[in-house]
C-alpha cells in the first residue's frame, strides 16, 4: 500500500516536504522541516536563471532525472 499527496497551494508557515519509506529494514525518512528554505530558494532560481540564459543545463537536468530513476527501477525490479 502507499500514499501520496502533493500540493502547491496550501497555506502553512513553511514548506512541508517528507518521504517515508518503510520495508523489513529500518525506515528511510527524507524530511525537509530542518532545511532553512530562505536559503535555499535564492539558489534554486539563480541556478534555472543561468541555466535559460546561457542555454546550459544544470548539473540536476532531465537527464539526471532519468538515470536516478531507472536505478530506481532496478532497486525494486532487480
Amino acid at each position: 500500500m502507499s500514499q501520496a499527496s502533493l500540493s502547491g497551494s496550501v497555506a502553512v508557515p513553511r514548506a512541508l516536504t517528507r518521504v517515508e519509506l518503510f520495508g523489513a529494514g529500518r525506515p528511510l525518512v527524507y524530511d525537509t522541516a530542518g532545511l532553512d528554505h530562505e536559503e535555499c530558494w535564492p539558489v534554486l532560481r539563480r541556478d534555472f536563471a543561468t541555466a535559460v540564459r546561457s542555454g546550459k543545463p544544470t548539473q540536476v537536468d532531465a537527464g539526471r532525472g532519468l538515470y536516478l530513476q531507472s536505478l530506481l527501477d532496478r532497486v525494486v525490479h532487480g
